[in-house]
């Protein structure tokens, strides 16, 4: 199993009489010490481990909370490393574009816009799905809606699937209130992966 520790800083903050030159250092530096570009950083020397191991076939998954789930970190995923990230309820997904045979101009990168996550978490016409997958000591069956592919901006024009997991219930007890969690949203960057594998990444 891959595993790494890398110590992160964040870069220094210069005290309010610095000069230009040490400011602009400073907006570098932050920038190259941002924990999404020194995670991706951390996956490509992974991916070469993984390589120069002879195993350039397995696949080098990483799971993501929203603080990762950005443009700095998924467009500078190396080959062959797949992401599942949490994505913002309103955000803005776009269908792939269709491609007009004979059209001149440059082939757009965008489609018309897809459902919101939340907006397809509330779309009754699109039925819920039970998968199961192992998770706090047992099995559930999760319920989750996917759309995909689609693309997202900050991702660029990599094709991606969106998934919803709906609240999953308990109680804190055997005779207590059933409460509810709040649903996830994910995005995958591998759109021909399986559901359960997915599900139980996450």
């Amino acid at each position: 199993i891959p595993v790494d520790f890398v110590h992160a800083p964040a870069a220094q903050k210069p005290g309010k009489d610095a000069d230009a030159q040490t400011l602009a250092e400073f907006r570098q530096a932050k920038q190259d010490k941002a924990l999404p570009r020194v995670a991706a950083r951390r996956l490509a020397v992974l991916r070469s481990a993984m390589d120069e191991d002879g195993q350039q076939n397995r696949a080098l998954w990483s799971v993501v909370d929203g603080g990762y789930t950005n443009r700095t970190f998924i467009k500078n995923l190396p080959p062959r490393t797949g992401t599942i990230g949490r994505i913002r309820a309103d955000a803005k997904l776009y269908h792939l574009p269709e491609h007009a045979i004979g059209k001149l101009g440059r082939k757009p990168s965008y489609g018309v816009r897809a459902p919101t996550p939340e907006a397809l978490r509330q779309n009754s016409d699109v039925p819920w799905q039970r998968v199961e997958a192992f998770a706090a000591g047992k099995h559930h069956a999760f319920k989750i809606k996917t759309l995909g592919p689609v693309r997202w901006r900050p991702a660029g024009e990599q094709d991606l699937l969106l998934m919803v997991i709906a609240p999953l219930g308990y109680r804190l007890s055997k005779q207590g209130k059933l409460l509810y969690r709040k649903p996830a949203y994910l995005i995958c960057t591998d759109v021909n992966a399986g559901l359960e594998e997915l599900l139980q990444a996450y």
